[in-house]
């Protein structure tokens, strides 16, 4: 397992901007640099859209499990509204690379699925996942 001496809001801050903001971006620079400073240790910030449409709430802040092996990166993330997200990167050198892409589908001997969930409804059990 690698370990890491940095504030763990520095590494999920800068991974996720870099792999979900960074791919296509609407929100602008001087959002995201507000949204990494306010952000704790431990804490991190997910941004999707769908159909032009927040997923998350604006307000929702993750934290959650983070572990680094030589071949595999695994995260699990929670916000205080039960919404989840979940990334897990495996493959021989992933590593190697810096920055690190990695293609959000199988290829080169690579898996990489994400799962990102909330809750709608609470009392009926309800939620979004995809």
């Amino acid at each position: 397992m690698i370990k890491f001496n940095i504030p763990s809001r520095y590494l999920l801050a800068t991974l996720f901007v870099g792999l979900f903001l960074g791919c296509k971006s609407e929100t602008p620079d001087n959002e995201v640099d507000n949204i990494f400073k306010n952000l704790k240790d431990n804490q991190a910030k997910f941004i999707f859209k769908l159909d032009g449409e927040d997923f998350y709430k604006t307000e929702s802040i993750f934290d959650g499990h983070l572990e680094i092996y030589p071949t595999t990166f695994s995260l699990g993330s929670f916000d205080q509204f039960e919404s989840n997200v979940m990334i897990h990167f495996g493959g021989n050198d992933i590593f190697k690379n810096r920055p690190m892409k990695i293609p959000l589908r199988i290829e080169n001997g690579h898996t990489s699925p994400v799962m990102f969930g909330r809750i709608r409804d609470k009392k009926n059990n309800l939620g979004d996942g995809y």
